[in-house]
């Protein structure tokens, strides 16, 4: 039985950036409110015989909507470490922020990755709240300059009770999630 295990170079791309104030990237604020710039990356974990992209960053669009720097489309940028974003088998998104869940339409062989508890409070109760739904607005517009549009991604409820992450529909299905 091999039981190594393979080794991958993790890359960050970095694709977007934006000045802010300390306030505004803590929920309540902060009492030492001072300058607090924000870089945007995505990730790429590359070994001999498999690629992972972590989280796919957002569109030119949403930066304009957002009033942040687009620098590049962190799927194309994906090129200068000899990856296609086409060809790329498995995506593992963080969290449902805007900023980790758009292109999906550059990834369509892809699966994506994401845990359970995730996909259930950003579909669930706590979205009603405006303060609490605005990191996840914007993702639902995934189109412009980095491909054509696509529709929003409405997760249908899990039919999992593991508890694992799910395996949410390749790009180029509509298939529902599966437990993986």
């Amino acid at each position: 039985m091999d039981t190594h295990l393979p080794e991958y170079e993790l890359y960050a791309i970095r694709y977007a950036e934006r000045d802010a104030r300390r306030s505004d990237h803590f929920i309540g604020g902060d009492p030492h409110d001072g300058p607090m710039p924000m870089d945007y990356f995505v990730w790429v974990a590359i070994a001999p015989h498999h690629t992972v992209v972590i989280d796919t960053g957002f569109t030119a669009e949403i930066a304009a909507a957002r009033k942040r720097r687009f620098l590049r489309c962190p799927i194309e940028a994906l090129s200068l470490l000899g990856v296609d974003g086409g060809a790329v088998k498995d995506v593992v998104l963080t969290h449902m922020h805007y900023d980790h869940v758009g292109n999906f339409h550059r990834l369509p062989s892809a699966q994506f990755h994401l845990q359970e508890v995730e996909l259930h409070y950003t579909t669930g109760r706590h979205m009603r709240h405006p303060f609490l739904a605005r990191s996840f607005r914007g993702s639902k517009t995934w189109s412009g300059s980095c491909g054509p549009a696509t529709p929003p991604m409405s997760p249908p409820c899990c039919r999992s009770s593991t508890g694992c992450a799910l395996v949410l529909a390749s790009a180029a299905s509509a298939s529902s999630p599966t437990a993986a």
